[in-house]
């Protein structure tokens, strides 16, 4: 997945990047909690390095993150994003 790729970059502009191929990701294919995961990390990433405006974000990415487990709770890297967006 090319968000992935985007995301390990963690430039401004990748992490932008990572988030549009992710929402479009999620939207193609609906069984896959990949970009949702991807999606969370690069929220909150965004907000820690101040570019993103903060005031509701960390609840977005906790939703998202809650979206990913109810699709698919077998996956253990969405606990980990949760947990993350909790911290």
């Amino acid at each position: 997945m090319r968000a992935q790729w985007h995301l390990a970059r963690m430039t401004r502009e990748d992490v932008a990047e990572a988030l549009r191929l992710a929402a479009q990701a999620t939207a193609l294919d609906l069984g896959t909690t990949r970009g949702l995961n991807i999606a969370a990390i690069a929220q909150l990433y965004a907000i820690a390095e101040g570019w993103m405006f903060v005031a509701g974000r960390y609840e977005e990415a906790l939703n998202t993150a809650k979206t990913s487990l109810r699709e698919n709770a077998s996956v253990p890297g969405a606990y980990r994003v949760r947990a993350a967006s909790l911290s």
